[in-house]
């Protein structure tokens, strides 16, 4: 077409109609590819801006979740044996709110105050409408009486308690661990304040022999 065109032109004919037709052709050619290559750019550019800006799905590890399995079957393995009817885990101490250093006199009468509180049967002789605790009714009442004669029994039990004790520590260690450093702490404020107590005895002693 460009050659037929500059072919019309008396002053442009032979060789020289041939060349700049062909240079016009070529200089169509480079600033179609260009904007060829503009456009695919353009459209990369916004394709990566959307990949980035879409937010990456969680990743999940097997090694995780075999691990999270493997920790479900040693609490169970381990704390079997002090499960109430409905599989709950009794912790003894909190339910019958005594410390984890509690004698059996202390056990007892945590025992015998949450008796009078819960016990089904004496609930009915009293025909009390009063629920105790959080219960709403007496299924409620029946299963807070299993936790607390389980805990009873768990913590009278020295070989039982023992056993317990061990096997909540390794079914939990981050608890354990918690545990022990707050012993700890009590411990050492416990002896800072017998410490200042002595100081306190030494000062009086000196005092009165002035």
């Amino acid at each position: 077409l460009i050659a037929g065109l500059l072919g019309s032109y008396p002053q442009v004919s032979g060789f020289a109609s041939s060349d700049l037709a062909s240079n016009l052709l070529t200089d169509t050619n480079n600033r179609r590819n260009c904007q060829r290559q503009q456009y695919c750019q353009a459209k990369v550019g916004a394709h990566v801006h959307v990949l980035e800006s879409a937010p990456l799905p969680a990743a999940t590890s097997s090694a995780d979740a075999g691990d999270d399995n493997a920790s479900s079957r040693l609490e169970k393995r381990l704390l079997d044996d002090f499960r109430i009817a409905g599989g709950e885990v009794v912790n003894p101490y909190r339910i019958l709110n005594v410390s984890r250093n509690a004698d059996r006199q202390e056990i007892k009468a945590a025992y015998r105050t949450l008796s009078r509180k819960y016990h089904p049967d004496g609930m009915l002789q009293r025909n009390d409408d009063i629920l105790p605790g959080r219960c709403n009714d007496m299924d409620d009442v029946r299963e807070e009486w299993e936790r607390i004669k389980l805990s009873y029994e768990i913590l009278t039990d020295r070989k039982l308690r023992i056993r317990y004790d061990r096997n909540s520590a390794l079914a939990d260690p981050a608890a354990a661990v918690g545990r022990a450093a707050l012993e700890t702490i009590g411990w050492g404020l416990s002896g800072v304040g017998k410490g200042l107590v002595e100081v306190g005895k030494m000062a009086l002693n000196q005092k009165k022999t002035k």
